[in-house]
């Protein structure tokens, strides 16, 4: 039986809403658990993870620690985006420290737009969240996944910060939307380049392997003349 689109994304709403009520660390806590379970029944995704890992040198006995506990943390970041929308700006800022050399990403962001190149590390919708309070209105690309009622409640979550959405599926090609936009308003622009959706990427050594990485930060901040981190 197929759920209508409209009936599961209320479905998907209602269940953030309930989620979003309840403490920061009974969803920890249950995110752990999650996580657990899945490396328990060594999933695709788990196994992906391992394999990324060895790519990457991580191997013998800490490679298997180093799995379980990525996989808790995938889990956690989820919880702590369902979170999101419901926190105040104090929240926010309590949840997000700059560190290393930023005086001269922060100089640039205050005269004009910057393109940021990010790997899938961390939660970048709590990093969008203080960038609006903070530094500059985000713009960026969201692959458009499935299911569609989970897509359309991340989606909302990101809205409620004020990001503006380009919206890529796999094999489009976003970036004539993301020139345009990105010319229209002074952006923090994060874009994730470590996996390649279009099947056009470049080639980089990546580990003990090569990988397809995406050019779409680098070819934004030339077309547009705009400073790249």
């Amino acid at each position: 039986m197929r759920i209508p689109v409209k009936f599961s994304a209320i479905a998907a709403e209602l269940t953030l809403g309930l989620l979003s009520s309840l403490p920061v660390g009974f969803l920890h806590g249950a995110a752990n658990l999650l996580g657990s379970s899945l490396y328990r029944l060594d999933t695709s995704g788990v196994r992906q993870y391992r394999k990324n890992l060895r790519q990457l040198g991580v191997d013998g006995r800490s490679i298997e620690g180093a799995v379980r506990a990525g996989i808790q943390g995938y889990m956690r970041l989820f919880a702590d985006t369902v979170l999101l929308g419901g926190f105040s700006d104090s929240q926010i800022r309590s949840r997000v420290r700059l560190q290393g050399d930023t005086q001269n990403l922060l100089r640039d962001c205050s005269q004009g737009s910057v393109c940021l190149a990010l790997t899938h590390s961390g939660n970048w919708d709590l990093a969008g969240y203080f960038a609006n309070l903070e530094i500059s209105p985000v713009l960026t690309v969201a692959e458009k996944v499935k299911p569609e009622a989970l897509f359309q409640a991340f989606t909302k979550v990101r809205q409620q910060a004020n990001m503006r959405l380009i919206f890529a599926q796999k094999g489009g090609k976003p970036f004539p939307q993301l020139l345009k936009a990105a010319g229209e308003n002074n952006y923090l622009i994060p874009l994730l380049a470590d996996r390649d959706i279009t099947g056009s990427g470049i080639e980089v050594p990546f580990g003990k392997s090569k990988a397809l990485v995406a050019a779409g930060p680098a070819a934004l901040a030339k077309k547009l003349k705009l400073p790249l981190y």
